[in-house]
C-alpha cells in the first residue's frame, strides 16, 4: 500500500477514535443517542434509496435527497445530530463500488456542508424555519449554495484521492454533485420546513373539495406529462400553471406539493428513459431537468411567499380590527389581551405569546396574558416568565436564540424545559407618551433568531398592545371621570371658550336648582348675583387669559333667587393650537361652611347662653380697648359685675329658670351702656363692662348706678314667677389703676369684692388700699387652713333658756378664733372666708367632734337631756366627699344619743334642697338628730320646705328681736311666726334677747326658748359649767 494511503488511514483511525469519544461525551442521555442513531438510519436508507432509484450504474442524477433531509434536522433538532450525517453516509454507501476512504470523505463533505449551511442561517441571517418571507427563501438558497459547494468540493476531492486509477471528469463531477445538493436543499429541505406545520386550509371543509381536485388534477397531469420522458420537457412547463394555482390558493404548501411531485416523477421517468435507451451516462436531459426544477421551485416559492406575506398582513389587519372591536365592546383589559393573543397564536402556530402589562406606576405587573402557555404552566411560572420578559427588554428589543446558552435564563431553565421553550423574542410595549407599558414576548420550541417578518409582526403586535392598553386606560379614566362628574359633591360646569354652558353634573342642579335643559347653551352669567363689581370680573378674566385658571370666593344666585357664597375654581382646556377650547368650573356652596365657621367662631368667642363675648374674646377686646385709649388719650373703665347670692337663687329655681334669669340680666346690662361699649360674660354670674373713651369722670359711676337699679327690678320668668336680684360692681380705670389688662381685671375684681363686704347691691371704685386688704385676706386664708391643727380654734357655748320654766338644757356652740398675732378674729371675718375657700368643711368636722365630746360630758355632769346645737354651712352639704354623712357614725362610735345634737341650718339652704341636701337631712332625722332653722325670716324660701324637711326648731332672727316693743311691727311678725310654727308642730327659739321686756313679750307670745346676752354671752366650756351651776334668770352683764 502506498505510504500516503497508510498515513491517511492512520489519520482516519484517529479521527474515528476522536468521534467515538465525542459521541460518548456529547450524547450522555440514551434518548439523545437513540435519536442520533435513528437519524443516521433514516439518512442511510434515504441515501441508499436515492442511489438505487434515482441513479444509473450508481451515477446519481443531479438531486441528492439526503442533503435536503440533513439541513432541517440540524436546524430543528440542533447540532447534536451531525454524527448521524457522517454515519448515515457511510452506512448508505455499503454495497456500492466505493472504497472506505471515499465513503469517509463523502461523509465528511456532507457533514461539513450541512454544518456550514446551518452556521450561515443561524448566525448570519437569523432566518426563521417556517419559510414565511422571500428573505427566508433567499437565505435558504444561499445556505444551499454554501452546503452544495462545501459538500461537492470535499466529496469530489475524496473520490479523486482514493480512486487514482479511475478516470474522472472533476469539473463534471463537481457540478453534478453541486446541483444535486442544491436541489436537495431547495426542494426537500424547504418542503420539510414548510410541511412540518400542516396547512390550515387542509382542515377547512369549505376548501376540501378544491384541495381534492387540486391534488388529483396535479398528479394526473404530472403523470401524463412526464410519462413521455425526454420528449415531454416542453409540455412539462404546463406545471407552472399548477404551481401558480397551489401558491395562490394554498400558499407554500400547495406550491411545494407541485414542486415535489414534479421532482419525484420527473426524476423517476428520467431514470427509466435512460435505462431503456441503454445509455451508460445519464447526461441526456439532466441539465434541462435541473433548470426546470430550479425555475419551477423559484417561481412557485416566490409566488407563494408573496401571497403568504400578503395574507399575513391581511390577517394582522383583521386581528387588529377584531381586537379593537372587542375593546370597544367594553371588554376588560385581560379579556382583550387574551383574545388578541389567541388570534395571533391561531395565525402563527409556532408562537407562544406572553404579554406582561405594568400598572400605572410601573412598579408591579398588573396583567399577564399567555393563552397557550397558561395551559401548561401555573401562575407562579407565568409570573416568572413575564418578569423575565420585562427584564429582557427594558425599553429595547431583546433576542434569545437559545435559552440553554443565555446566562439571563439560567434561573428559569426548568420553566423553559417544562414549557418546551428554546428561543424567544421580547419587545417593549411603548405608549404614545414614550412610557413603557409592559413587554410582549414570543417563544418558540426550537432555537434560532426570529425572521424579519416575525420581528415586524412582533413590533406591530406590541404597537397594537400599546393601543389596547392606552385605550383601556383611557376608557377607565373616562369612566372614572364620568363617575366623578356624575357623583361629585361639587357642582361642575363645562363651557366653551365663550362661556356657553355645554354640560353640568347633578350636583350643579342640587346647588343652583337649574336643570341642564334650562341652562344648556346659556352663558354662566345666568348665575350672577350682581354683588361683585365690574373690576372683580375683569381680574377674573385677566387671570384666565394669562394663566388659564382662577379660583376664589364669589356670591351667586340660585334659580329661586336666593343668594349664596361659593368657592369657584375655573380651569381652561386648550386645543392643539394652544387656544382655549373648554373651561371647566367646579364650585361648592359655602353657606353651610359659613354657618359652621360662624358657629365655631361663636363657640370660641361668644357665651353660649347670652351671646355676649366670652372670657377669651373679652381679653382681646380689653387689650384692644387699652390700645385705643393710649392712642386717643381718653381713659377707659372696666366694670366687674357679680350677682349677689345668685347660686342660692339658681339652686332654688332650677338651672333652666336660672339660665332665663341670666339672659335677662345680660339684656339689662347691655341696655345700660352705649353700642360702642362692650358687655361680656366671664362665666357663672360674673359679667364685665368695658366703657370706651371715658371723657366724663362721672360716667363709670352713672353707668354702675344704672346697672344696679336695672338689675334690682323684678324679673318675670317663663313660669310667671317673680324674682329679685342684686349685684355688686367693682370699677377700675385705665391707665390710672393698672398698666396691663390682667392687673386691670384683678383690681376691678377686688373692688367688686369690697362692694360685697360693704353690704352688696352697690358699686365700689378700686383704691390702692384694696391691694393691702387683698394681701391681708390671702394671709388670713393661709392661717385659717392650719388654725384647727394649731388649736387656735376654741368652742364657745351660749345657753338656750326655756322661757316657760327658765330651765337650761340646751346650748349653741359658737366658734371663736384666737389668732397668735391678730388676737381675737371675728366670726364675721373668717366664716365667709372659710366658706369661699372650702375650709369650712374641715372646720365643721372639728366643731362637730368637739360638740359630741362636750355634750357627752355634760349629759353626765349637768343634765341627761342636754343638747348642743351645731351650725352647718351650706358648703358642707355640697361637699363631694359627703363628710356630713359621717357625723352620725361618729356619734354611734362614741355612744352618743342622736337627740344630744341639733343641726342648725340657714334658711338659704332650704332653697337648694335638692336630693343630696334632702337625703342628708333625712339621715340626721333618722339618727335622732334635731334640725333647727336659723335666721328665719331673712331668706327667700317658701314655707313649704318646713313641712317637707320635718324641721324641729325655728330661730327668729335677732334683727326682729332687737327693736321689739309692745307696739312694734316686729312683735306682730314674731307672733305670726310663733303661731305658724306651733301650727306646724315646730318649737320656736328667739335669738338676740337682751332686755327683760323682750323676754316678757316673747314669753307672752308663746315663744318656747330664748337665747341672748340677757342670759349669757358665749363662753368657753369651763365658764359655761360655772355659769350653769349659778344659773338664775336675772340679766347678766354683757
Amino acid at each position: 500500500m502506498h505510504p500516503n494511503y497508510q498515513s491517511l488511514l492512520s489519520t482516519i483511525s484517529r479521527m474515528a477514535y476522536a468521534l467515538v469519544v465525542f459521541l460518548k461525551r456529547s450524547l450522555r442521555h440514551k434518548s439523545a443517542l437513540f435519536k442520533v442513531a435513528v437519524f443516521a438510519l433514516i439518512y442511510s436508507i434515504t441515501g441508499a434509496a436515492t442511489l438505487s432509484f434515482l441513479s444509473v450504474d450508481y451515477q446519481l442524477l443531479n438531486m441528492w435527497v439526503s442533503t435536503g433531509l440533513a439541513l432541517p434536522v440540524l436546524l430543528i433538532g440542533g447540532l447534536r445530530y451531525w454524527p448521524g450525517i457522517l454515519i448515515g453516509t457511510m452506512l448508505g454507501g455499503i454495497g456500492i463500488d466505493s472504497t472506505p476512504g471515499q465513503l469517509l470523505g463523502v461523509g465528511i463533505g456532507n457533514t461539513l456542508g450541512a454544518l456550514a449551511a446551518v452556521g450561515y442561517l443561524t448566525h448570519s441571517y437569523h432566518t426563521t424555519l417556517r419559510m414565511q418571507t422571500f428573505r427566508d427563501y433567499f437565505h435558504i438558497a444561499m445556505a444551499g449554495l454554501v452546503c452544495a459547494a462545501t459538500s461537492a468540493t470535499l466529496s469530489t476531492f475524496s473520490r479523486w484521492l482514493f480512486s487514482p486509477d479511475v478516470p474522472l471528469d472533476l469539473i463534471y463531477d463537481f457540478i453534478h454533485w453541486w446541483q444535486g445538493d442544491l436541489i436537495g436543499v431547495l426542494v426537500i429541505s424547504v418542503s420539510i420546513l414548510v410541511w412540518r406545520t400542516p396547512p390550515k386550509v387542509a382542515y377547512s371543509h369549505a376548501l376540501l373539495s378544491e384541495v381534492l381536485i387540486f391534488v388529483v388534477v396535479t398528479l394526473l397531469t404530472a403523470f401524463a406529462i412526464f410519462s413521455d420522458g425526454a420528449s415531454g420537457w416542453l409540455e412539462s412547463y404546463l406545471m407552472f400553471a399548477f404551481v401558480a394555482w397551489g401558491g395562490v390558493r394554498f400558499q407554500m404548501h400547495g406550491a411545494l406539493f407541485v414542486i415535489s411531485v414534479c421532482t419525484l416523477l420527473g426524476a423517476g421517468y428520467l431514470v427509466e428513459g435512460t435505462v431503456s435507451t441503454g445509455e451508460s451516462q445519464p447526461i441526456h436531459g439532466l441539465t434541462n431537468f435541473w433548470m426546470f426544477l430550479m425555475a419551477l421551485s423559484a417561481i412557485g416559492t416566490v409566488l407563494a411567499l408573496s401571497i403568504q406575506e400578503k395574507q399575513q398582513l391581511e390577517n394582522a389587519a383583521i386581528t387588529r380590527s377584531e381586537v379593537l372591536q372587542k375593546l370597544y365592546q367594553g371588554a376588560t383589559l385581560s379579556e382583550v389581551l387574551d383574545f388578541a393573543l389567541r388570534l395571533i397564536e391561531r395565525d402563527n402556530p409556532d408562537f407562544r405569546c406572553c404579554a406582561a402589562i405594568y400598572n400605572n406606576s410601573e412598579s408591579n405587573i398588573e396583567h399577564i396574558s399567555a393563552p397557550k402557555l397558561k395551559k401548561h404552566a401555573n401562575d407562579q411560572a407565568l409570573n416568572a416568565l413575564a418578569q423575565q420578559g420585562l427584564s429582557d427588554c427594558v425599553r429595547q428589543r431583546f433576542t434569545i436564540s437559545d435559552v440553554t446558552c443565555d446566562p439571563y435564563w439560567s434561573a428559569h431553565l426548568n420553566i423553559a424545559e417544562a414549557l418546551n421553550i428554546r428561543a424567544g423574542y421580547s419587545t417593549p410595549i411603548i405608549g404614545k407618551s414614550g412610557k413603557q407599558l409592559g413587554a410582549f414576548s414570543i417563544y418558540k420550541k426550537y432555537s434560532g433568531a426570529p425572521s424579519g417578518i416575525e420581528r415586524r409582526l412582533v413590533s406591530r403586535i406590541a404597537t397594537l398592545m400599546a393601543l389596547v392598553v392606552e385605550q383601556n386606560r383611557l376608557s377607565e379614566d373616562l369612566q372614572l371621570a364620568s363617575l366623578i362628574f356624575g357623583n361629585s359633591s361639587e357642582a361642575m360646569t363645562v363651557t366653551d371658550a365663550n362661556g356657553l354652558i355645554l354640560a353640568v353634573n347633578p350636583a350643579f342642579t342640587a346647588v343652583t336648582g337649574y336643570e341642564f335643559s334650562e341652562v344648556k347653551g346659556q352663558k354662566t352669567s345666568i348665575l350672577s348675583s350682581d354683588l361683585q363689581d365690574r373690576s372683580f370680573y375683569q381680574k377674573m378674566w385677566h387671570s384666565l387669559s394669562e394663566t388659564g385658571a382662577w379660583q376664589g370666593e364669589i356670591w351667586n344666585k340660585k334659580k329661586s333667587g336666593e343668594l349664596y357664597p361659593e368657592w369657584l375654581t375655573i380651569n381652561t382646556v386648550y386645543n392643539n393650537d394652544g387656544l382655549p377650547h373648554r373651561r371647566v368650573a367646579l364650585f361648592s356652596d359655602l353657606s353651610a361652611q359659613k354657618e359652621s365657621e360662624k358657629l365655631i367662631w361663636q363657640q370660641a368667642n361668644l357665651d353660649a347662653l347670652t351671646s355676649l363675648p366670652n372670657r377669651t374674646m373679652f381679653q382681646d377686646l380689653l387689650t384692644s380697648t387699652m390700645c385705643e385709649a393710649d392712642f386717643s388719650g381718653l381713659p377707659m373703665a372696666l366694670l366687674f359685675i357679680d350677682l349677689d347670692r345668685f347660686k342660692d337663687v339658681n339652686d332654688s329655681l332650677g338651672h333652666h329658670q336660672g339660665d332665663d334669669l341670666l339672659k335677662q340680666v345680660a339684656a339689662r346690662i347691655s341696655n345700660c351702656v352705649r353700642q360702642s361699649d362692650v358687655v361680656a360674660r366671664l362665666g357663672g354670674d360674673e359679667f364685665t363692662v368695658i366703657l370706651k373713651q371715658v371723657s366724663d369722670a362721672r360716667s363709670p359711676e352713672r353707668v354702675a348706678s344704672d346697672i344696679i337699679n336695672s338689675l334690682s327690678s323684678a324679673y318675670t320668668l317663663d313660669d310667671g314667677e317673680v324674682n329679685y336680684l342684686s349685684a355688686s360692681i367693682g370699677i377700675s380705670l385705665y391707665p390710672n389703676d393698672a398698666q396691663d389688662s390682667e392687673s386691670l381685671l384683678k383690681n376691678a375684681d377686688q373692688a367688686m369684692y369690697m362692694a360685697k363686704r360693704q353690704g352688696r347691691n352697690r358699686f365700689q371704685f378700686f383704691t390702692p388700699q384694696m391691694e393691702e386688704e387683698t394681701r391681708e385676706r390671702i394671709q388670713l386664708t393661709s392661717d385659717l387652713k392650719t388654725a384647727t391643727q394649731k388649736q387656735e380654734m376654741v368652742a364657745y357655748y351660749q345657753p338656750i333658756i326655756d322661757l316657760q320654766n327658765a330651765s337650761v338644757y340646751k346650748a349653741e356652740l359658737l366658734l371663736r378664733w384666737i389668732h397668735p398675732k391678730r388676737g381675737f378674729v371675728s366670726p364675721a371675718d373668717f366664716i365667709p372666708l372659710a366658706e369661699e375657700t372650702g375650709i369650712v368643711v374641715e372646720i365643721g368636722d372639728w366643731v362637730f367632734i368637739e360638740a359630741i365630746k362636750q355634750v357627752e360630758q355634760w349629759r353626765q355632769q349637768l343634765d341627761e337631756r342636754f343638747q348642743v346645737s351645731v351650725n352647718a354651712s351650706p358648703i358642707q352639704f355640697q361637699d363631694a366627699d359627703g363628710k356630713l354623712s359621717n357625723w352620725t357614725t361618729l356619734m354611734e362610735q362614741r355612744g352618743v344619743s342622736g337627740d344630744a345634737v341639733a343641726i342648725e341650718i340657714t334658711e338659704n339652704l332650704l332653697m337648694q334642697s335638692g336630693d343630696g341636701v334632702t337625703d342628708t337631712l333625712k339621715g340626721f332625722r333618722t339618727a335622732g338628730l334635731s334640725i333647727s332653722l336659723d335666721d328665719f325670716g331673712t331668706g327667700y324660701s317658701s314655707l313649704s320646705y318646713l313641712r317637707q324637711l320635718d324641721i324641729d326648731f325655728l330661730k327668729i332672727d335677732q334683727s326682729f328681736v332687737r327693736n321689739l316693743t309692745p307696739d312694734s311691727s316686729e312683735l306682730s311678725l314674731c307672733e305670726a311666726i310663733i303661731v305658724m310654727a306651733h301650727k306646724l308642730g315646730i318649737k320656736v327659739i328667739a335669738e338676740g334677747i337682751e332686755t327683760q321686756e323682750q323676754k316678757a313679750l316673747l314669753t307672752q307670745a308663746g315663744c318656747d326658748y330664748g337665747q341672748g346676752y340677757l342670759f349669757s354671752k358665749p363662753v368657753p366650756a369651763n365658764q359655761f359649767e360655772d355659769w350653769y351651776q349659778h344659773h338664775h334668770v336675772e340679766p347678766c352683764a354683757k
